[in-house]
């Protein structure tokens, strides 16, 4: 006789279970992010500027932002963890940037 086992689990879905393409984004291109807001410039921080919504004039504001937070940005002691919520609250301290980019979310604190 074959007895087969069953066993169920509960999860709760949460943001974090779900595939989220631009986490994906920022944390396989991690350094290649860190090395462009050094230097100031790179098509990856067009991606981020367009993922928040921003319009094309508003890019070099977007660049010089995360330029100029660098290392709030890429705080060391935590690593990537975080990268994604600093973007935001780099962004939303810049007024033009936080009222001119339609995908910046209002509480990113």
């Amino acid at each position: 006789m074959t007895t087969e086992n069953s066993s169920s689990s509960t999860s709760s879905s949460s943001s974090r279970d779900r595939y989220d393409p631009y986490a994906f984004f920022l944390q396989n291109n991690y350094h290649l992010i860190q090395e462009q807001v050094a230097q100031g410039f790179g098509s990856s921080l067009e991606v981020i500027a367009q993922f928040y919504g921003c319009q094309k004039p508003l890019y070099n504001d977007a660049r010089l932002t995360l330029n100029a937070n660098y290392a709030l940005l890429f705080d060391e002691k935590k690593g990537d963890k975080y990268i994604q919520q600093n973007i935001e609250q780099v962004l939303l301290e810049n007024e033009l940037l936080r009222n001119e980019c339609k995908n910046l979310p209002v509480n990113a604190t």
